[in-house]
């Protein structure tokens, strides 16, 4: 039997209020999800992630981000197999490595 190994990966600081919305929400999710799912949470070093990805037929990753064009509780989701998903819209990240320099790293390992 081949099984499809699911990670989702919360991004964010739980000591600012803002940007634990994606580790809340995350906790949320595990308490139906955790049988289907394993579930990672990072708050500044991304690069462990790179490892995630070679682990895992499907990532999911969670981050709560401003954007002047959405309204306060919308979401997107976006392949980042399907290269340039949303890359001209990611400018900042609180982490130490953006989202958008690590998927470019990762695209370029693989």
């Amino acid at each position: 039997m081949n099984t499809i190994k699911v990670c989702l990966i919360a991004l964010g600081n739980p000591f600012r209020s803002d940007d634990k919305v994606a580790l809340i929400l995350a906790e949320k999710l595990k308490a139906s999800l955790h049988h289907q799912m394993d579930f990672f949470y990072f708050r500044d070093d991304l690069l462990p992630i790179l490892d995630l990805f070679n682990q895992y037929s499907k990532v999911y990753m969670m981050d709560a981000c401003q954007n002047p064009r959405k309204t306060v509780g919308d979401w997107s989701l976006s392949n980042a197999a399907q290269a340039n998903f949303l890359m001209s819209e990611i400018h900042a990240s609180s982490h130490t490595l953006s989202i958008k320099e690590l998927l470019e790293l990762a695209q370029a390992l693989n």
